[in-house]
């Protein structure tokens, strides 16, 4: 195989991870679980979010569940694909939170990417990221403010990758960069806690 036709596979690899990625991880459950659940835009009610938070405070404790398990789901779908068909994984992971956060399905709307993100780095490094997810599940219960756990979950994964686990240096700087973008997409939340109008999770359902 010459180098040109070696740079083209490698850039047809690339590029296919990542608009499968995309395409799957910009399906909107949580809008489509919304219209059939109570026949309402997930948009237009609560905090506007298309997640499983917002699915939470709107449907229910039920709805909120699946909404964060499909989610998940579609974050790492993309990656275990790629096992199969050859496509780089990190790449496909990029395009999956991309497609979250900017959904082609939705002209462009979309959410934070938290439960997305959460299933990409399942799939890329298990361990890791089960502890992040731990940590994200203690600050819920500490704080019962989604926003906080969302972000300092996210931001302590590349930080136990730094300190405590070995992984690739690609999927070390993915890692950054998705929590870097989860604190982004979390600037109203900062504002809302700062003037105290932040609401909190109810665990046991509606209130």
């Amino acid at each position: 195989m010459s180098t040109t036709d070696l740079l083209a596979w490698l850039g047809r690899d690339y590029l296919l991870g990542m608009v499968v990625g995309y395409f799957i991880g910009g399906i909107p459950f949580g809008w489509l679980i919304a219209k059939v659940w109570k026949g309402v835009d997930l948009r237009e009610v609560g905090s506007g979010n298309i997640g499983a938070t917002n699915a939470y405070r709107v449907l229910g404790p039920v709805a909120g569940i699946l909404v964060f398990l499909l989610d998940t789901g579609k974050g790492w779908l993309p990656i275990a694909l790629g096992n199969w068909f050859a496509w780089d994984g990190i790449c496909a992971g990029i395009g999956a939170i991309l497609g979250h956060s900017v959904s082609p399905y939705l002209r462009g709307r979309g959410g934070r990417a938290v439960a997305t993100s959460l299933g990409v780095f399942l799939a890329l490094a298990p361990l890791p990221t089960l502890c992040a997810f731990a940590t994200w599940g203690v600050l819920i219960l500490l704080t019962r403010y989604v926003s906080v756990a969302s972000v300092f979950g996210s931001l302590s994964l590349p930080l136990l990758w730094m300190w405590v686990f070995s992984t690739s240096k690609a999927a070390h700087v993915v890692a950054l960069l998705a929590a870097l973008w989860i604190a982004w997409k979390h600037r109203p939340n900062f504002h809302r806690l700062r003037a105290g109008t932040e609401p909190r999770l109810h665990l046991w359902g509606k209130h």
